[in-house]
C-alpha cells in the first residue's frame, strides 16, 4: 500500500504514514497502481535514455527532415551514426592541399626540376641535370609536358568536386569517386609511359599510384554509406 499523500510505502497493518503521519483511514488502495505504474513509467524512460547515450541516435529532429543546408545534412549523418570527420578534412584541407601539389608538380615537370635534384645527387653538381636526361631521353620530356598538362586540368577539377562535396550537390559523392579514378588513370598511364621511356621503373611514382588506388577503395566505401546525404 502506498499513502495518498507523499506516496510512500506503508504496512497494511499501520494506522498512521511512518513519513507525513497520514492517518490509515485516508489511505485508498487504488492509489497503489497509480505509484507503481509511475515507478513503472520511470525506469522505461530511464533505460530508453541510458540504451541512447550508448548507442547512435536513428531520430533525426522533425526541423531537420526538408534542411539541405551543410551543416543540416552533417547533423543528420551524425544522427545515423555516421561520422564525417574525414569528409570535413576533405573539404576544408586536403583537396586544398590537393591543388597546391599538383600546382607544383607542373612547375617541376615543365621546368625538369625534379631532374635535376635527381641527376645532382647521383652525379654530383654541374652534371647537367635535366637537360642530360632530355638529351639521353628525350621522349621523357614530351611526357612530362602532357602530365603537366593533365595536372593542370586536374587542379580545376580538384575546386570544382570540392565545392560540389562541400554543398553536398546531387552526385556530389559519385563524382569525386570518378575524379579519384580518372587521377589513379593518369598517374597509371604516365608510371608506365616513363618506366617504357627510361627502361627503369620510378619508385615514387610507383608508390603514389599503389596509394592512389588504395585510397579510391577507401574511400568509395566511405562516401557509399553517405551517397544519401547529397541531394542539393
Amino acid at each position: 500500500m502506498y499513502c495518498e499523500k507523499c506516496g510512500k510505502k506503508i504496512n497494511p497493518e499501520d494506522k498512521f504514514c511512518g513519513s507525513c503521519g497520514t492517518a490509515i483511514n485516508s489511505i485508498q488502495e487504488p492509489k497503489e497502481n497509480v505509484f507503481e505504474a509511475k515507478d513503472v513509467e520511470i525506469n522505461k524512460v530511464k533505460e530508453i535514455v541510458d540504451k541512447d547515450v550508448t548507442s547512435p541516435s536513428t531520430t533525426i529532429h522533425p526541423s531537420l527532415l526538408n534542411d539541405t543546408s551543410k551543416e543540416a545534412q552533417i547533423l543528420k549523418a551524425q544522427a545515423e551514426g555516421l561520422g564525417m570527420k574525414w569528409y570535413k578534412f576533405l573539404i576544408y584541407f586536403a583537396l586544398f592541399f590537393t591543388v597546391f601539389s599538383y600546382i607544383v608538380n607542373c612547375v617541376s615537370l615543365f621546368t625538369g626540376a625534379h631532374y635535376d635534384a635527381l641527376v645532382t645527387a647521383i652525379y654530383g653538381p654541374g652534371s647537367g641535370g635535366s637537360e642530360m636526361i632530355y638529351k639521353t631521353y628525350p621522349a621523357i620530356k614530351i611526357a612530362d609536358r602532357v602530365y603537366g598538362v593533365s595536372l593542370i586540368v586536374l587542379a580545376v577539377v580538384t575546386f570544382i568536386i570540392r565545392s560540389r562535396l562541400a554543398n553536398f550537390k546531387t552526385n556530389g559523392s559519385n563524382q569525386y569517386i570518378i575524379f579519384l579514378l580518372i587521377m589513379v588513370i593518369i598517374n597509371t598511364a604516365y608510371s608506365i609511359c616513363a618506366a617504357i621511356i627510361i627502361k627503369s621503373a620510378d619508385f615514387t611514382l610507383v608508390t603514389s599510384t599503389a596509394a592512389l588506388v588504395a585510397r579510391f577503395f577507401l574511400e568509395k566505401l566511405y562516401f557509399s554509406k553517405r551517397e544519401h546525404l547529397f541531394v542539393n
